[in-house]
C-alpha cells in the first residue's frame, strides 16, 4: 500500500529492499526488523515488485526461467504478491512497487541504457559496471567460469539480470529524490542488490546487509547482520581478529558450536551443505580408497571456480581488495598439479583429492560445472598412490576426513569444519575464504615453504589450543554479528512468515540500526574475561572434544555420561571393561574402541584416535601440574565426572 503523498518528504525513512516476498524466509526477516523499526516511531518503506524483474531471487529459488519485465504469469510472481498483499497488511508495513517508482519513463530508459551498450557484460551506468555484476551472477549460477563458456540461453540471463539491476537502482535513486534514507536494508549479496550498495556508499546512506546465521546449515532462529557486503566484512573481521582472540566463549556457545559443527554432518540436502551425509560404517570407503595402512594419509579438497569468479568481479565493483598477492600457486590447478608431483616422489605418502561436490550433478543443480571437465583432463592419470574421488561420489567428505593426517585445501570452508575437530589443516591461498593463518589453519607464501608446512601438519597432533581458537574464529566471523530472534522465528528450518510479536532482542536491533552502534562489539563486549572465564572454556572444549568422538564412534550428537580415555595400549585395542559410563581405548592403526555398558564399537578412525590422544595428554599434563602421580599405560583416565 502507497503509504506517503507525493513529493519531497522531510522525514528520514528506513528503506528496505524486499522484492523477493515470495521467499518466505528472507521476506520474514525484513519486514520483523522493518516492524521492529517501526514500532520505535521511526518511518520504514519496503521496495516491492509487482513483477517487473525478468530474474530475481525468488525465480532463482523456485528455478522459475527468466521471464519477460512485467510477465506476472509465472509461479515465482504469484506467490510474492500472494505473500506481500497478506504479510504486508498483516504487519502493516508501507510499500512502494518499483513499478510504481519507474513509470513508463523508466522502462524506457532501462530499455535505452542496455541498447546503447555494445555488449551486455560491459555495461557500464552511473560510473557502475553493472554487465560485470549480472556476469559474474550468471557464471555463478550456470557454474561456469568465462564469457567464453555461455551459451546463448546464459546470455539471456545477463540481460534479464542488467534488466532487474537497472530497475533496483532507479527505484532506489527515485526514493532517495523523496526521502532522505537513514539506512539501506538489503537480503543477500546478488547483482541485483550490488548497485543499490555502491549508491548508497556514494550518499553516505549506512547499510545494513541481512541474512540467515551460518550455523547448522542454515539457521533462521538468528539473523546475521553486517555492515554491507558480507565477503568484505568477514575479510575485514580477518583485520581485526588480534583484537579478539584472547577472549574467552561460555560454556554454552562452545557447546552450541560444535554441536552445529556436528550437524553439518548429516545436513546433506541444506542451503549450505553440498557433501553426502556422513556414515558410520566405513567399508565401503576403504574398498573404494585402497589406503595402505602404512603410508600417512593426505586429503586435499578443491572449492568450485565458478563462486570465487564471482566474489572477485562483485569485490571489484565494490572497490573492495580481493587479490591475493604472495602466494605459493598461481592458481587451484597449479597447486593440485604441484601436489601431485610432490606426492608421486614419496613412497611414505598417500593423497586423495576430493573434488568438490557442487562441480557435479547434486541435489540442487543438474547437470556438471565446466571445471569438471577440465578436472577430468588434469587427474585422468595419476600415480598409485594417489586417487580421486569424483563430485558425484556418494563417500561422504567428512568419512574421508576421518583417514586424513592432515587436509589440505584451496580455500574451501571444510579446512575451519576439520580444524574444529582437531584435524591438521594447511590452505594454499590466502585471504579467499575468511579465516586466519597460520594458527589453526597453516599457510606459507612459496611452494618450498608451503610443502614444509605439510610436512609438519603430517606429523602434528591434535592441539586444543588450535581448536579453541577455531571456535573462538566461528564465534567472532558468525556468532557476533548476529541477532537472537528464536522467540518470534520457532524452528531453524522455519519456512513461513511468523506473527509479529515484539522481539525479545529489540533493543539490540534499535542500538544497531536506528542508532548505528556497532553490533559486533556489542556482541564481544558481552564476552567473560578473566582465568575463571578461561578454566570454563577450557573445560567446554574439552567435553566438546568427546562429544565429537561419541558422535563419530556411534553417530549420536548426545554423549551419555562419563567419557574414560585409556591411552596407547601395547595391545592391539586396550579394553575399559568394568567402566563406569562409558570408555574410550586407543590402538594401533588408529583402531578405536568404544565402550558403553552392553555394547562395544570399534572403529578406525584417525581423527578420533588423534582427539583421544589428545585428551588423554592434556589430563596427564593437568594431574603433573597438580602434583598428582601421573598415571600408566593402560589405566584409566576420567575426563568428565
Amino acid at each position: 500500500m502507497e503509504a506517503f503523498p507525493p513529493g519531497r518528504s522531510a522525514d528520514p525513512v528506513f528503506l528496505f529492499l524486499a522484492p523477493e516476498a515470495g521467499i518466505r524466509p528472507f521476506y520474514a526477516s525484513q519486514v520483523l526488523l522493518a516492524r521492529t523499526i517501526m514500532d520505535a516511531g521511526h518511518r520504514v518503506l519496503l521496495l516491492s515488485c509487482d513483477g517487473i524483474q525478468p530474474i530475481c531471487s525468488a525465480k532463482f529459488a523456485m528455478r522459475v526461467p527468466a521471464t519477460a519485465p512485467d510477465d506476472r504469469r509465472n509461479a515465482a510472481c504469484k506467490q510474492c504478491r500472494v505473500v506481500a498483499g497478506s504479510i504486508g497488511d498483516a504487519y502493516g508495513l508501507p510499500d512502494m512497487s518499483v513499478e510504481s517508482l519507474l513509470g513508463a519513463e523508466g522502462r524506457k530508459d532501462i530499455e535505452r541504457i542496455i541498447a546503447e551498450s555494445p555488449a551486455p557484460w560491459g555495461l557500464v551506468h552511473d560510473g557502475i559496471a553493472f554487465g560485470a555484476a549480472c556476469l559474474g551472477e550468471t557464471l555463478r549460477h550456470c557454474r561456469k567460469t568465462s564469457l567464453d563458456e555461455l551459451t546463448d540461453e546464459d546470455k539471456k540471463l545477463v540481460r534479464a539480470l542488467l534488466f532487474s539491476s537497472l530497475a533496483i537502482y532507479l527505484a532506489v535513486s527515485a526514493i532517495k529524490r523523496r526521502f532522505d534514507i537513514a539506512r539501506l536494508f538489503y537480503f543477500g549479496d546478488y547483482a541485483y542488490s550490488l548497485p543499490a550498495q555502491v549508491f548508497a556508499q556514494r550518499n553516505r546512506i549506512p547499510l545494513t546487509h541481512v541474512s540467515h546465521a551460518y550455523n547448522r546449515d542454515i539457521d533462521r532462529r538468528y539473523l546475521s547482520i553486517r555492515p554491507g557486503h558480507a565477503i568484505s566484512h568477514m575479510l575485514a573481521q580477518m583485520d581485526r581478529w588480534h583484537e579478539h582472540r584472547e577472549r574467552s566463549l561460555r560454556p554454552q556457545v562452545v557447546a552450541d558450536i560444535i554441536d552445529g559443527a556436528l550437524y553439518r554432518l548429516g545436513g546433506r540436502g541444506g542451503a549450505s551443505t553440498y557433501s553426502p551425509n556422513w556414515q558410520a560404517d566405513t567399508t565401503e570407503l576403504l574398498r573404494e580408497l585402497k589406503l595402505a595402512p602404512d603410508r600417512k594419509t593426505l586429503v586435499a579438497y578443491p572449492s568450485s571456480m565458478d563462486e570465487l569468479v564471482c566474489i572477485r568481479e562483485f569485490m571489484r565493483i565494490l572497490g573492495n581488495d580481493y587479490e591475493y598477492r604472495r602466494v605459493p600457486f598461481a592458481d587451484q590447478s597449479a597447486w593440485l598439479a604441484a601436489l601431485i608431483a610432490w606426492v608421486e616422489r614419496r613412497c611414505d605418502l598417500q593423497l586423495v583429492i576430493r573434488l568438490h561436490p557442487r562441480i557435479g550433478h547434486n541435489h540442487r543443480q543438474a547437470g556438471r560445472a565446466s571445471q569438471y571437465d577440465k578436472a577430468v583432463a588434469e587427474l585422468s592419470s595419476l600415480p598409485a598412490n594417489i586417487s580421486v574421488v569424483w563430485p558425484e561420489s556418494p563417500l561422504s567428505s567428512y568419512n574421508i576426513a576421518e583417514f586424513a593426517d592432515a587436509a589440505l585445501i584451496s580455500w574451501s570452508s571444510i579446512g575451519i569444519e576439520l580444524a574444529r575437530f582437531g584435524i591438521p589443516v594447511v590452505a594454499a591461498f590466502p585471504r579467499i575464504n575468511p579465516f586466519p593463518l597460520n594458527t589453526f589453519i597453516a599457510f606459507d607464501e612459496t611452494p618450498e615453504r608451503y610443502f614444509r608446512a605439510v610436512e609438519r601438519a603430517l606429523n602434528q597432533p591434535a592441539s586444543l589450543e588450535h581448536v579453541t581458537e577455531a571456535v573462538r574464529w566461528t564465534h567472532f566471523m558468525h556468532w557476533s554479528p548476529m541477532i537472537n530472534v528464536s522467540d518470534v522465528t520457532p524452528t531453524p528450518d522455519y519456512e513461513g512468515v511468523p506473527a509479529y510479536r515484539v522481539p525479545r532482542e529489540r533493543d539490540v536491533i534499535l542500538r544497531t540500526m536506528v542508532e548505528g552502534e556497532d553490533l559486533e562489539a556489542l556482541n564481544m563486549e558481552k564476552l567473560p574475561e578473566g582465568m575463571a572465564a578461561a578454566k570454563e572454556e577450557q573445560i567446554a572444549m574439552m567435553r566438546a572434544m568427546e562429544s565429537v568422538i561419541f558422535f563419530f564412534m556411534t553417530g549420536q550428537r548426545e554423549a551419555p555420561g562419563s567419557l574414560h580415555v585409556l591411552p596407547s595400549p601395547p595391545g592391539d585395542v586396550a579394553r575399559s571393561a568394568g567402566v563406569d559410563g562409558f570408555g574410550v581405548a586407543l590402538g594401533r592403526n588408529n583402531l578405536v574402541e568404544l565402550s558403553d555398558g552392553g555394547r562395544t564399537i570399534r572403529r578406525s578412525s584417525a581423527l578420533v584416535a588423534r582427539l583421544v590422544a589428545m585428551l588423554a595428554q592434556r589430563q596427564r599434563a593437568e594431574a603433573a601440574h597438580d602434583g598428582r602421580l601421573l598415571l600408566g599405560e593402560g589405566d584409566k583416565i576420567q575426563v568428565r565426572s
